[in-house]
């Protein structure tokens, strides 16, 4: 065989591995760009995963066998025989690598959703509650907080922006910022002074403080590791944020509103700060931070860092939010998940509540909130985002525990309130990307 074909059989080879290569790459890219979404992402790659399989196989002995003819058509050495020949069996199991190993193990870091994830659809309970579209606010993008103040309106925030708007009514204002890649929360200083919108950051990001105008205010200035989470509440006549860093740094409480935001106080805790929220209660009306640590614990800080209680929850904790809980309206429980279920937990860590999870699914977000109707029925509501799918699933529960709706959302989905309306009753609010949707009660379900 001539050199040019033999040089050919090679080239062509060295294309059949480099293609499905390549299109992996370029899915990946197209994915983290938004050219293409999550599922379509998902598609080509494993189309590529296939062809590695297959064309990377093909491809490498093409490869072998151009370099077997090589070896046939000139006179060699010995000694180069042998350096052929190792050449030869390097190849061979670089055949057997990209036929059998590989695609398995790239397989295995690429999360195929479960069937039941593949449509949005209601599953359970369309005969007792209702949905329809509240507010459509595409400027904002994915709405990640809903508040209501009291004069009724409503302030709706989202990664690119907010919206003040009156309940049930058409917007009154809307507040564009700078684009936030983790949750945006509002907030109100006890002189109603506000609202306020953090950007709650994250290793990705710093944390940063807007105004009601949409301008940048404040932005974190602490040397240390990595930020895993901030939280942010009116303490006294202005506001805190409350800092949990990565490694050692511990948490840190700084007032945004002031000079520079002078840092409050600082403690170093046990590792990595997950999760950090600022709440009141009962006990400590004036306020506190609770955080979860490297260890799994649930600690609660005073205004001034000083610990009141660290526990070992009843489960691994990390990532939790606040939620009310049957008819205490306190935002002063957690909600949390692991492997074995979605937990409701008192501060001290206590299961005050248990709900079913999906075990084949890795839950991004999660929060909960309960519902109250007019005669006397309350519900419980829980709302689990996959981000890696853009897929949400949010449930419904009775006063048993019981599942009484079900549905899976086409979208991320990552907050969720109950408002009171006008008719003594309340309404679900569930914040999409760019939508929020209203849940009611059927007036005919039993």
């Amino acid at each position: 065989m001539k050199s040019r074909s033999i040089a050919g059989l090679g080239v062509a080879g060295i294309s059949l591995v480099i293609l499905p290569v390549c299109l992996l790459g370029l899915s990946f890219l197209l994915a983290k760009w938004g050219i293409i979404d999550a599922w379509t992402g998902i598609a080509v790659s494993y189309l590529g995963l296939q062809l590695l399989r297959w064309l990377g196989g093909i491809g490498v002995s093409f490869v072998l066998i151009a370099v077997l003819l090589r070896q046939k058509s000139r006179q060699a050495s010995r000694r180069s025989w042998r350096v052929s020949w190792a050449f030869v069996i390097v190849l061979f199991l670089l055949s057997g690598f990209f036929v059998g190993f590989l695609p398995q193990i790239l397989m295995s870091a690429i999360k195929i959703p479960p069937p039941a994830f593949w449509r949005a659809r209601v599953i359970l309970g369309a005969e007792r509650f209702s949905r329809e579209v509240a507010y459509r606010l595409p400027d904002i993008g994915v709405v990640t907080d809903i508040q209501q103040d009291k004069n009724n309106q409503l302030t709706i925030a989202g990664r690119r922006g907010a919206a003040i708007v009156h309940a049930g009514g058409a917007p009154i204002e809307t507040v564009p910022f700078q684009e936030c890649k983790s949750e945006v929360v509002s907030v109100w200083t006890a002189k109603n002074e506000g609202p306020y919108f953090l950007c709650r950051g994250g290793w990705v990001e710093t944390p940063v403080l807007f105004d009601s105008r949409g301008r940048s205010i404040w932005s974190l200035g602490i040397s240390g590791d990595g930020v895993d989470d901030s939280a942010v509440a009116g303490f006294g006549d202005g506001l805190a944020v409350a800092v949990g860093f990565n490694g050692t740094t511990g948490i840190h409480l700084v007032d945004p509103l002031s000079s520079g935001g002078r840092e409050l106080w600082s403690v170093p805790d046990d590792g990595n700060i997950w999760h950090t929220e600022i709440a009141s209660s009962e006990k400590y009306p004036e306020g506190f931070v609770v955080h979860s640590n490297a260890g799994g614990e649930l600690v609660v800080r005073d205004k001034n860092g000083i610990v009141l209680s660290r526990q070992k929850a009843a489960i691994y904790l990390a990532k939790f939010s606040l939620t009310e809980w049957g008819t205490d309206s306190r935002l002063d429980k957690l909600v949390a998940f692991d492997e074995n279920g979605v937990y409701v937990l008192s501060m001290d860590g206590n299961i005050l509540a248990r709900f079913p999870i999906d075990h084949d699914a890795q839950v991004t977000n999660i929060k909960a909130t309960s519902l109250h109707v007019s005669d006397g029925r309350s519900y419980f509501a829980i709302v689990q985002d996959y981000a890696a799918w853009h897929r949400t699933r949010l449930r419904i529960y009775d006063q048993q525990n019981l599942p009484v709706y079900e549905e899976v959302m086409g979208d991320d989905c990552v907050s969720l309130r109950a408002i009171p309306d006008p008719a003594n009753t309340q309404t679900l609010l569930l914040g999409c990307n760019g939508t929020v949707f209203g849940y009611g009660i059927r007036r005919a379900s039993n």
